[in-house]
């Protein structure tokens, strides 16, 4: 991980370190007071840290960046966020600090940590033009920071205040995280009594001892993380437009099967009124069918239709060359089926006859004839011998 650490008296002149740790947070407390000394006194030009970082660094893009600024330029808070505004906290935020600013919130970079559960907020505040400004500064460089913080928060966590001095510079840094930094000549009387006078406030407020806040936040949050977030969004919505087209296909389906369905009761009512014309009312059309089976002659055996229907069924099926039935008629009396298919072959009924006749049935080719579309073939099944025998026993 690289760090960078601008100068607080010239923004031109800027330190780093390398480190191998993988969090930002924890690498830059991980820095001593003697390391920041030493850091202090190793600053360099724009062009020379340019220079240095490709000799040292073999690719920026694969280094996560912490830029640390000079902690007077950020202003850190305690906010008590109002109920009911967890929403629109973002929004709020700015108002309720703007007593305590000396700049327009409008001119004001506003970077939150995470909520307590009694709603308390840690709040960091920065001027957006000096935060743009540094990002620039950087960009010259093909530098492009993931974090960034003021250089009180470099000091370690703690139960109580710490303090150390950096760049001729006091570094304040409390345990709610809020922070400040202090001239080099601040009076030691006075330096104490900021101290103890922040000691005991703490001891009134809300304990949020958290990581450090990154200031890059809203407008300015890293562009890979932005990257990240929007090429997620062509996913999304590319599965929302595959799941439209599914549930639109299974409507179109649904659909299709209902006015099919709809168009085979159609026919079967046109065929059982073509059978039995003297039947005026069509209720249940397979249980009046089953009933005049029941009472044809004594001859006939019971359920032979459906035998019959289902042996050509079987054997249409059965051939790659497709059929369509056009008529078909049954014989109470001599207990035959006749039915007339429309094929593509001259062959095809005599193929249809063989495959009945497999099965038991009679089957006998009455005639086939060439028409425009093919062949009509008309056939005419009965039962066979060997199922009147079975039938007789």
């Amino acid at each position: 991980m690289l760090t960078l650490f601008i100068d607080s008296t010239n923004n031109d002149h800027i330190a780093f370190h390398l480190s191998d740790e993988g969090s930002a947070a924890d690498s830059i407390s991980s820095i001593s007071a003697q390391q920041l000394e030493q850091l202090s006194q190793q600053q360099l030009s724009l062009e020379e840290l340019s220079e240095e970082l490709s000799e040292r660094v073999n690719d920026l893009s694969k280094h996560k960046i912490t830029v640390v600024i000079p902690g007077e330029q950020v202003t850190t808070k305690i906010i008590q966020a109002p109920k009911g505004s967890k929403r629109h906290i973002n929004q709020a935020i700015p108002y309720l600090l703007e007593d305590d600013l000396a700049a327009p919130v409008e001119e004001l970079h506003f970077a939150l940590g995470k909520p307590s559960a009694e709603g308390q907020i840690l709040c960091a505040v920065i001027s957006k033009e000096l935060l743009s400004s540094y990002i620039e500064k950087l960009a010259e460089l093909d530098i492009h920071p993931s974090f960034l913080i003021p250089d009180y928060w470099l000091l370690k966590k703690s139960d109580s205040s710490e303090h150390i001095e950096y760049c001729q510079r006091h570094l304040i840094r409390l345990a709610d995280n809020t922070g400040m930094t202090l001239p080099a000549d601040t009076p030691e009387e006075l330096l104490k009594q900021v101290l103890s006078t922040q000691q005991q406030e703490l001891e009134q407020a809300l304990y949020l001892n958290q990581a450090p806040i990154n200031l890059l936040q809203g407008d300015y949050t890293p562009v890979a993380t932005q990257t990240n977030t929007k090429g997620f969004k062509p996913v999304a919505i590319a599965a929302g437009i595959c799941m439209v087209l599914f549930m639109a296909y299974f409507f179109a389906m649904g659909w299709y099967f209902n006015q099919q369905t709809e168009k085979l009761t159609e026919q079967a009512k046109a065929n059982y009124r073509q059978w039995f014309p003297n039947e005026s009312r069509i209720l249940n059309i397979r249980r009046q069918m089953t009933a005049h089976i029941s009472n044809s002659s004594g001859q006939q055996k019971d359920g032979l239709f459906f035998e019959l229907t289902s042996a050509v069924s079987q054997a249409i099926n059965s051939e790659n060359e497709k059929a369509t039935i056009r008529h078909i008629r049954y014989d109470r009396k001599d207990a035959t089926l006749q039915l007339e298919l429309q094929a593509k072959s001259m062959g095809y009924s005599h193929k249809l006859q063989s495959q009945i006749q497999k099965v038991g049935f009679a089957a006998e080719v009455l005639s086939a004839n060439s028409n425009d579309e093919g062949v009509i073939a008309r056939l005419k099944l009965s039962m066979g011998s060997s199922l009147k025998q079975a039938e007789n026993k």
